[in-house]
């Protein structure tokens, strides 16, 4: 089996005075982690592969897959070549739109009959695609420049007006440059409050509308 080998050996001499059953078991038990995990063999070398508490990640040892991470992120990846580079990557196709993983391929190189934890830690973070529109309630052009004020990350209008925003804070504001020419000058704002939807980690809020920014020269200055 995948956790270890079992063995029964029976004999008999024919005579019913010399029967001998004999059982043999063998397998190995890494402690790594603060989980406990068992194998048929360890190998030259093993590795204990964490998701950071996601399950269900596909596990691949040379580009084949061997495995998916059990309901704690932890998949135990047995005989391995040591002293030797190991390829060791996650696949990434069915995580939610709102996981973002910095790295999926790791090379991996145990020594000789010892293990190693190779860490592919899968982030959470809040994002939403804004809808951006006009005063009149058309879209804003291709190509606008945005700031996320909160945050202080730059994003691009697309089509349609839609932007993507991440890293979302509970209160927002988008500083737009607007392209010359554009309706509502050189520059708008927009305000918005973010909030978690329940089964959508990717939802879409808008139309939201630009209000055009007020230049400081055309403030009023207050009387002495």
């Amino acid at each position: 089996g995948r956790y270890g080998q079992l063995a029964v050996t029976a004999q008999s001499n024919g005579s019913g005075n010399g029967n001998t059953v004999a059982l043999e078991g063998t397998g190995a038990v890494v402690l790594m982690d603060g989980v406990t995990a068992a194998t048929r063999n360890g190998g030259a070398g093993f590795a204990l592969v964490s998701t950071g508490g996601v399950a269900n990640v596909p596990v691949l040892h040379e580009n084949r897959v061997i495995g998916v991470t059990d309901a704690g992120g932890h998949l135990l990846v047995p005989t391995l070549n040591a002293n030797v580079g190991n390829l060791l990557a996650i696949d990434t196709t069915d995580l939610a739109a709102d996981r973002r993983v910095p790295v999926t391929t790791q090379a991996v190189n145990p020594r000789s009959l010892s293990g190693m934890l190779v860490r592919f830690p899968i982030e959470t973070y809040e994002a939403a695609n804004i809808i951006l529109v006009d005063a009149k309630g058309m879209p804003l052009p291709v190509g606008v420049n945005l700031t996320h004020r909160e945050r202080g990350k730059r994003a691009m209008v697309g089509f349609e007006g839609l932007a993507f925003i991440d890293d979302l804070a509970s209160n927002n504001h988008l500083d737009v440059e607007l392209s010359s020419g554009a309706t509502g000058g050189e520059r708008c704002t927009v305000e918005f409050i973010w909030q978690a939807v329940a089964n959508d980690p990717l939802p879409t809020i808008g139309p939201l509308h630009c209000v055009p920014a007020v230049p400081p020269s055309s403030k009023k200055e207050s009387a002495p």
